[in-house]
């Protein structure tokens, strides 16, 4: 059985280097609440992974990458894919892996234009 079915959010537990994660709505605020400072407003993404709906929130260099892929309005996120890859982040005394998205734009449809030559 797989235990990282048990995990509702896209990090280090719940993905792997490499998997294809898709972005299915233009998610929402929230707010992270840590003792003894102020309240952190976070976006809070609905994404896909295989079968698999979880909540991606994305660190401040994360947003930046897929803001710069994307644009700062999130609907035009939507159905747009990234591929999860890892980085060290050290937070408090801890060295834990972070995701960096690499978004994905997915090869390029190539049209070909044939011309039909008529005998006349």
């Amino acid at each position: 059985m797989d235990t990282t079915e048990l995990e509702g959010f896209l990090n280090a537990r719940s993905a792997k280097a490499g998997d294809k994660v898709v972005i299915n709505d233009e998610g929402s605020f929230g707010f992270v609440k840590k003792e003894g400072q102020a309240d952190k407003k976070v976006l809070n993404l609905n994404v896909g992974l295989g079968d698999r709906e979880l909540i991606y929130t994305p660190g401040k260099i994360a947003l930046r990458i897929l803001q710069k892929a994307w644009g700062m309005e999130t609907k035009e996120w939507i159905n747009n894919h990234f591929i999860v890859s890892f980085v060290k982040m050290q937070v408090g005394d801890k060295l834990i892996d972070v995701i960096s998205p690499e978004p994905y734009i997915g090869p390029k449809e190539m049209t070909v234009l044939t011309t039909t030559q008529t005998d006349q």
